[in-house]
């Protein structure tokens, strides 16, 4: 099993996450892992590091640990962008990235609120979030999907390279996900500790 971690990033100074991906990469961790928040859920004047930034950061801070966003959310920024800008972390950290997209659920709302961002609705969400696997996918960037909804792991199974999705019941913990491509997995390999308080 392969153990990564998501930062401590609701801060206002990006020391702590960098001291903490620096850590875990000497300790042996297998990969450290951000959230894509303008500001903690529910706390609209809470800071965040921003995403793809600390990621660029964690890029020059680590030499070994696979990094990535768990999960960048798709309807926040334009498809290209978001593409775009994973590209470009690519480029930085080549085989080091695994890009974990997801829609979003009502609690994201108020962020698309906050930044006017329209707040698509799921079927648009889910479109956008396949269009956005295959662009990477496209690049030769491995992609996860994340979420537990059922079209989720459908759009996992057909456009992704893994699925993260936490199932109802941490009794009921799946294994594999089962696709007609066979080529998504899930992330079951992985097993995210997040630090710090958010």
């Amino acid at each position: 099993m392969r153990v990564g971690l998501t930062l401590p990033q609701f801060r206002d100074e990006a020391e702590e996450a960098l001291v903490t991906a620096r850590q875990a990469e000497a300790r042996g961790l297998d990969g450290v892992f951000v959230f894509d928040h303008l500001f903690p859920i529910g706390r609209p004047d809470g800071p965040a590091l921003q995403s793809r930034v600390l990621l660029g950061a964690l890029a020059v801070e680590t030499s070994r640990v696979v990094l990535g966003p768990l999960v960048a959310r798709v309807s926040l920024l334009a498809d290209a962008v978001l593409t775009h800008e994973m590209e470009t972390l690519y480029r930085m950290l080549g085989d080091r990235l695994i890009v974990g997209l997801g829609t979003g659920d009502s609690m994201s709302r108020p962020e698309n609120e906050r930044a006017g961002v329209r707040f698509p609705s799921m079927v648009e969400r889910v479109a956008e979030l396949e269009d956005c696997c295959r662009r990477l996918r496209a690049l030769g960037i491995r992609t996860w999907v994340g979420g537990h909804a059922a079209r989720l792991r459908s759009a996992a199974g057909r456009e992704a390279d893994g699925w993260n999705g936490r199932p109802a019941s941490t009794t009921s913990r799946p294994k594999r996900l089962t696709c007609s491509s066979g080529r998504a997995r899930w992330a079951g390999g992985w097993r995210s500790h997040g630090v710090g308080r958010c």
